[in-house]
């Protein structure tokens, strides 16, 4: 299966580098619109079946933006196994605010994010496996030469690409994912990494 990963564009919390897990209510600012729209413009044109997103608002308005301006038929399907990393104790902090407060599990979680663990906070393995198991059963539904689009956050995008690769975990800080970025990987006997963190125009 092809399949064209785009995280969402900016928000405010983006900005303001506050963790915004899975707050509802959380939309796109003006530049992250602004990104969106540029993304969707240069999206490769490919017969995508389907038009996946995360539940979430950015990424649902991200998903939408994209098939308007992309002028896509595919119908936009809702999927919880593309949800973000969900770390409830951290939800609304800055991160500087998370390494005070939570320094010993802030620590891990940027120098070993593969063992990082916390009480009502899923690990990274969770997010790569609930990725994998989405992926697959898209391939189930669609088959396995499809074309889909699916707009999530970027842990589920490095971690479904550790995922398909069959990489260690402990690999998930060389991947960092650019809002608004494309990334593409073909799954399969033979699963490669065709395009990483791609976005128009950049040098």
């Amino acid at each position: 299966m092809e399949v064209y990963f785009v995280r969402h564009g900016a928000t405010q919390w983006n900005r303001e580098h506050r963790h915004q897990g899975r707050l509802s209510g959380i939309g796109l600012d003006a530049q992250g619109r602004e990104q969106v729209t540029d993304q969707a413009r240069a999206l490769p044109r490919r017969p995508y079946v389907a038009v996946v997103s995360s539940p979430l608002q950015r990424a649902v308005e991200t998903a939408e933006i994209l098939r308007m301006a992309s002028g896509l038929d595919a119908p936009l399907v809702r999927d919880s196994h593309f949800d973000e990393w969900a770390i409830p104790p951290w939800d609304r902090l800055t991160f500087g605010e998370i390494a005070i407060r939570f320094p010993d599990a802030y620590e891990t979680y940027i120098r070993n994010p593969d063992v990082f663990s916390m009480p009502s906070a899923e690990r990274l393995a969770d997010v790569r496996d609930r990725a994998l198991e989405g992926l697959h059963l898209l391939e189930v539904t669609h088959g396995a030469s499809a074309c889909v689009l699916i707009v999530t956050h970027a842990a589920v995008i490095a971690a479904a690409v550790i995922g398909v690769l069959g990489a260690p975990l402990a690999l998930y800080r060389k991947l960092p994912v650019s809002n608004a970025s494309l990334t593409v990987i073909r799954t399969g006997c033979e699963p490669t990494l065709e395009l990483f963190n791609w976005y128009p125009n950049r040098l």
